[in-house]
């Protein structure tokens, strides 16, 4: 990992070094299936502070989830002698 000078206050941070050129080339590696090199790039950016002035504290997320687990379930999951009211849509969301 290098970190650069951008301008005189901001930083570019990089990784210069991550595969060797003779592995990408070698017939038998596995990164090359079918001859396709896929590239993924995780990239941050920041500008300036975040402010958080002017959200709301209360998003009524507490009433909505008093809400879900009232009787209004529509599954049971069984386990042993219990049984879990659950909403199809929260378990297909997880």
């Amino acid at each position: 990992m290098s970190i650069q000078t951008f301008n005189k206050t901001d930083y570019i941070c990089a990784c210069h070094k991550f595969l060797q050129r003779s592995l990408l080339s070698d017939i038998n590696n596995e990164l090359l299936p079918n001859g396709d090199l896929t590239v993924v790039c995780e990239i941050f950016y920041c500008y300036g502070s975040i402010s958080t002035v002017g959200l709301p504290t209360n998003n009524n997320i507490d009433e909505s989830l008093n809400l879900l687990l009232g009787n209004i379930a529509d599954c049971v999951i069984k386990v042993r002698d219990s049984k879990i009211k659950v909403h199809k849509c929260i378990l297909a969301s997880r």
